[in-house]
């Protein structure tokens, strides 16, 4: 389901675990899961649970996962999202992205990598893996 994210109810800083409220325009989000202050302004929104979740309402995401009753009522227990960037200007990963978070991470394991294979001590430059895509504007 294609969604974008409205607000943060709970992210874990130990583990990532993240509860959010997200919205969608998919119309086979079931009644009962659907936020009732959203409903209201005829928005469909719905409590997503995972980990890790982007908390970025820059991008939209693509959701997979299955709808579970908790103590909290209905809510999509997500197994797996991907990001949606446009090829524009807004589409630039901000720094609480997924992808931005990927790349870093990306970094850092190449750095590691690469000292140990060498052990030269010296960690190479890294602003290529961080760099992105040249994007159109017009």
């Amino acid at each position: 389901m294609r969604c974008r994210f409205v607000n943060k109810i709970f992210q874990s800083e130990e583990n990532g675990f993240t509860v959010a409220v997200y919205s969608t325009h998919d119309e086979s989000v079931p009644l009962f899961a659907r936020n009732k202050y959203l409903e209201s302004r005829n928005i469909i929104g719905f409590t997503a649970v995972g980990y890790n979740l982007p908390l970025t309402n820059t991008i939209e995401l693509e959701m997979e996962g299955d709808w579970e009753n908790g103590s909290h009522g209905l809510q999509l227990k997500v197994d797996s999202f991907m990001e949606i960037v446009p090829r524009t200007k807004a589409g630039i990963p901000s720094e609480n992205s997924a992808l931005y978070k990927l790349r870093r991470l990306r970094c850092r394991s190449n750095r590691r990598m690469t000292s140990l294979q060498y052990n030269s001590g010296s960690v190479p430059d890294c602003s290529t893996d961080m760099r992105l895509p040249a994007v159109r504007t017009e």
